[in-house]
Parts: C-alpha cells; structure tokens; sequence
C-alpha cells in the first residue's frame, strides 16, 4: 500500500512525503523483520522470542512519524528519529547476541545485516545534526539519503538476495558464501565513499573531493555486483525455467546495476538527479520486495509440514506473472528516471495487481493445485 501510495497520491503529498512513505513506512520495518526471520538461519542458533517484535512495530511507528514529520511537521523530527534509532539499536543488539550464540563462524551474509543497521543508524543521526544545525541541512540530507537508500537497503538487499534466490530457483550458488565474506569491505567501503563524497560536495572550497570520493566509492560498489553478476551468467541456462518470483527478484538484481548507468547519465546530464530515487524505488525496490514476498508469504503462514500442499501451490500462484512484472517495473523506472511522470502511475498500478493476486492466492491456497498423492506408507 505504501508502493501504490508512491504513484497515486502524486498530487496530495510532496515527493519526499511520497519517498518516506516507501522507505519509512514500507522498507523501513520491513527490512526489520526481514532480518529478524533470517538470523537465527544464518547462526544457526534459536529464532527471536516473541518481544523482539517490538523492534519492527517501533520501526513502523518511526516510519509513519516520519512520513507525517515531512509532510506536515518538520519540529517532530527528533521525534521520530528517536524512536527509529531506538529500534535499530535493539535489532543491532539482537543481531550481535545472536553471532555471539552461534555454533561456529555464522553465514556471512549475517555481516551485511549488521552493516545495513548501522548505515541506517549514521544516516538518522545525520539527518538529526541537520536539522539542529540548519547550516550543515543540504550535506547531512545527502549523507542521510546515501546511508539509507545504499546503505540500510542497497546492502540488506545484496545480500539477502544472493542466499535467498538460490532458494526461489531451485539451483546450487556453491560460490554465494565465498562472495559475501569476500565482497563486504567493497560494498561498505562504496557505501561510505558514496555518501561521504555526496556530503562533502556541498562543502564550499572542496566540493570537487567530494565528487572523486563519490568515483571512487561507486567503482567499490560495483565491484561485489559485477562479481555477483557473472556468477548470474553461469545460470543463465536455468533463468528459463525459475518460477516467476525468481524472475521478478533477478529484474530487481538487474534494476539495481542499472542504477550505476543512470548515475552516469546524470553526470552527462541527461537525467534530473531528482528522478533517481523514483528509478530507485520502482526498477529495483519494488520488484525485490514483490519477488521476496511472492515466496516467503505462504512460508511465513503456513508452517506446519502438514500444510505443505497449501505453501507450495500459494507460492505458486503468487509467482504468477512475475517476470512480466519484474519487466514493467524495469520499463516503468526507466521511464521514471527520465522524468515521465504517469510512470509512476504505471507502477502502482502494476502493485495494486500484486497485492489483488495476493489476497486471492492467500485466501485461495489449493486452487488450481495438482490432486494429492496418497502416501505408500498408508495413513
């Protein structure tokens, strides 16, 4: 809903009230919850007792503040703020708990969760110093921005991305736990590159540091996607054969390479800087989350063994369609980056489907389902 909210309220809200409504109130305890399902699996230890749910609702409840902080009421900012920085610290704490219980070295992909928490808790207070000191306003947002958008979602995504879609496939990545322990100084050292060089561009009398640092910080970010990207290549003989989930999260993979191409472009100024978070949200954000959700929603609700039929036919139906949505995302942030406003309209449209098909798979779970095969071991 915070998706469609993107494309249709055009009109009724700000574009960064529209942005925060994506990130704060979507991505924001999404990615909370995310990592909170997947961390007992990446350190093999027990999965979070039912109190570490507060951590994602108080990531909600910062998100829905910010969303109304930028879109009414700019003085309730350390409000909110406060209380995201609060949850992030909890799901840090937890993370760093859950490392210290594991038997033996955990997955790797475990260090990129806790680099994305701490991305995201630099770029809230970053946001916080600039509102307090209004003369540094236009190099914190910068930082803000980067360590939110690259950092907190740029990394979660990445690697949650390269364990999880071996998974939706079906195939064996026997490289994916080499190239997270081996990339995650590149794509942190991007990422603060990044943001440092975008901060200090707006620095009088050493702006032009900050571009170089920008470079260097985006060919360091490159460098785990391009790897990532060749080892994507090598299954490209199965690609045909994924199920549309896959397919939706490998359009995601392909929107976020394309990010570094429309950055370019803005150098050669071809693109609006300000259309890049539009391109952001709808080429790579939304098919990863729609992909992701495709398959882990009937895992989430039906846990049981006995209810497998039910997962696996509504993971099916979910995944419907998914490649032509991950592929109309991709046309529509593309347009959107280029500045076609009913793009955005396009891609709301596109989730509203998704969320229809969604609701009809959830409540529908065995239609259309092969009958069951009686057991040769009797009842």
């Amino acid at each position: 809903m915070a998706f469609i909210a993107h494309g249709a309220l055009t009109d009724a809200y700000a574009p960064a009230a529209l942005a925060h409504a994506v990130l704060a109130v979507g991505i924001f305890p999404l990615i909370m919850g995310n990592i909170l399902y997947f961390a007992p699996t990446l350190t093999r230890s027990a999965p979070p007792a039912s109190r570490t749910l507060v951590w994602p609702a108080l990531a909600l409840i910062a998100g829905a503040l910010a969303f109304y902080v930028v879109a009414e009421e700019r003085l309730l900012l350390p409000m909110a703020t406060g209380v995201g920085v609060l949850a992030v610290l909890g799901a840090l704490n937890w993370t760093l708990r859950s490392r210290r219980a594991c038997l033996g070295a955990p997955n790797p992909c475990l260090r990129w969760y806790e680099l994305a928490l701490a991305s995201l808790l630099i770029g809230l207070v970053a946001i916080t110093v600039g509102h307090l000191w209004p003369e540094s306003w236009d190099a914190m947002r910068s930082l803000h921005l980067h360590m939110n958008l690259l950092g907190f979602v740029g990394l979660t995504a990445l690697g949650t991305v390269q364990v999880l879609l071996p998974t939706v496939a079906g195939y064996s990545d026997a490289g994916a736990l080499a190239r997270l322990q081996r990339d995650w100084p590149y794509a942190a050292g991007g990422v603060l590159g990044m943001a440092l060089g975008g901060a200090l561009a707006h620095v009088e009398g050493i702006g032009h540091w900050g571009r170089i640092l920008s470079v260097v910080g985006l060919i360091l970010w490159l460098a785990p996607l391009v790897r990532y990207a060749r080892a994507l290549w090598t299954q490209r003989a199965a690609v045909g054969g994924w199920r549309g989930a896959a397919k939706s999260l490998l359009c995601a993979v392909g929107g976020l390479a394309g990010l570094a191409l429309m950055g370019l472009f803005t150098l050669l100024g071809w693109v609006d800087p300000t259309n890049l978070l539009p391109y952001f949200f709808i080429a790579f954000l939304f098919p990863l989350v729609t992909g992701a959700v495709a398959f882990l929603a009937p895992l989430w609700i039906w846990t049981e063994l006995p209810l497998m039929p039910k997962r696996h036919n509504a993971q099916r139906l979910l995944g419907l369609g998914g490649g032509w949505r991950g592929l109309a995302f991709l046309l529509c942030g593309v347009l959107a980056g280029f500045g076609v406003e009913a793009a955005r309209l396009g891609a709301a449209l596109v989730v509203a489907w998704f969320l229809a098909q969604g609701i009809w798979a959830l409540a529908n779970p065995l239609r259309g389902a092969p009958p069951e095969q009686p057991s040769p071991f009797g009842a």
